[in-house]
């Protein structure tokens, strides 16, 4: 009697491969990007501080992108790279009994001065500090099945 039987098909949309994720268009299937915000006047802010409470299995990554535009560059906001954030506060213990775990990520030294604040260089002009910043998740697995989970999305810009 084929009136009971009844199917249901999951299929996850995922690779292992970030390439060109710091460009407009990256290799990932997997990726969330959020709208851009555009802090309130007077307030430019030169770090930022990403949280994510992730469940990643062992075969599976994610990887955290910002970009970033100070109020005086004239560029338009879409042309601008992607910086790739580090890691900065790896779990001691990924396999918690709820299974998410808090991740925190923040902007390279590598694009920070010696002030220890971002900075960022558009044509021939170096800005200091950031008004409009977007976040970028990348989800990233070798196996389809065993996917990587994220809630609780939070993105503090900061003054140092």
């Amino acid at each position: 009697d084929l009136r009971k039987c009844s199917v249901i098909g999951i299929a996850n949309d995922i690779n292992n491969s970030s390439t060109s994720e710091t460009g407009n268009n990256g290799s990932a299937l997997s990726k969330y990007i959020s709208r851009r915000v555009v802090l309130d006047d007077g307030q430019d802010a030169e770090d930022l501080k990403v949280y994510l409470s992730n469940k990643i299995p062992s075969v599976a990554d994610v990887k955290v992108y910002g970009k970033f535009q100070n109020a005086s560059d004239s560029s338009n906001f879409d042309d601008l790279s992607w910086i790739e954030l580090e890691l900065t506060n790896t779990p001691l213990n990924s396999s918690s009994r709820a299974g998410f775990v808090e991740y925190e990520y923040t902007i390279p030294a590598a694009n920070k001065n010696g002030s220890d604040i971002f900075e960022y260089t558009a044509g021939s002009a170096t800005y200091t500090g950031y008004k409009t910043f977007a976040v970028k998740i990348v989800m990233l697995s070798s196996n389809t099945s065993a996917v990587p989970r994220i809630r609780e999305l939070r993105a503090i810009a900061l003054q140092v």
